[in-house]
C-alpha cells in the first residue's frame, strides 16, 4: 500500500465516522422534535377542551340567565294585569 493509498484509506474512515457521527446527532434532534410536537399538540388539545368546557359553562349560566328573566317578566306582566283587572289601578 502505497502512502497515497493509506491517506485517502484514512481520509474516507474518518468521513466515515463523521457521517455516523451527524447521522446519530439528526435522529437525536429528529426525536426531540417529536417529543416537542407531541407536548405541543397535547398542550393545544388541552386548551382546547378547557375552552370548549369554559364556553358550555357560560352557556348554561346564559341559558340560566335567560330563563330567569323570562320568569320574572312572565310574573311582573301578570301582575300588573291582575292589577288592572281586579284592582282598577294603572
Amino acid at each position: 500500500m502505497t502512502i497515497t493509498t493509506c491517506i485517502i484509506s484514512i481520509i474516507n474512515e474518518n468521513q466515515y465516522i463523521l457521517l455516523q457521527e451527524l447521522e446519530a446527532e439528526l435522529k437525536q434532534d429528529k426525536t426531540h422534535l417529536e417529543t416537542l410536537h407531541e407536548k405541543k399538540v397535547n398542550s393545544v388539545k388541552a386548551e382546547l377542551d378547557q375552552e370548549r368546557l369554559d364556553s358550555h359553562r357560560r352557556i348554561q349560566k346564559l341559558e340560566q340567565t335567560v330563563r330567569y328573566v323570562c320568569t320574572e317578566r312572565y310574573r311582573v306582566y301578570h301582575f300588573l294585569h291582575f292589577k288592572q283587572t281586579y284592582l282598577n289601578v294603572s
